[in-house]
């Protein structure tokens, strides 16, 4: 048996697989990245009303660049508001925590953004027949 034993402790170690960093590694990261993405549109999208309810009037008057700016000021505290809700509801691990957040304002302003420049517009040519 104790031969045997020697025998065992000889044998080299298994080598890793020809990737760096595995297979399984690199599924769960494309699976994390994936879930963040998720998350952080559901989350920008519950909060972009709320926010459009609050600054929707200021924001009228704003060129795009400018909204930017202001919404960028109040999308975290909207998104730190739901974000625990949301990823609970998602079974979202707490580590990815802050990148569901940073996702979800960048979201969040986009969207935002993208109301302020269609709307621009309209409320010019709403000026102009006044």
């Amino acid at each position: 048996m104790k031969n045997h034993a020697r025998a065992e402790q000889k044998k080299p170690a298994r080598q890793s697989p020809a990737r760096p960093d595995g297979l399984l590694d690199w599924l769960f990261n494309w699976l994390d990245t994936s879930l963040i993405q998720q998350t952080a549109g559901e989350l920008a999208r519950e909060c972009h009303s709320e926010i459009w309810e609050k600054l929707g009037d200021d924001l009228g008057l704003m060129t795009p660049a400018k909204a930017r700016e202001y919404v960028q000021e109040f999308a975290l505290e909207a998104v730190n508001a739901e974000v625990k809700a949301i990823m609970q509801r998602h079974r979202v691990r707490a580590v990815l925590q802050p990148q569901v957040v940073s996702h979800a304002v960048e979201q969040l302003v986009e969207l935002v953004v993208k109301d302020v420049a269609r709307l621009r517009p309209l409320r010019r040519a709403g000026r102009r027949a006044a």
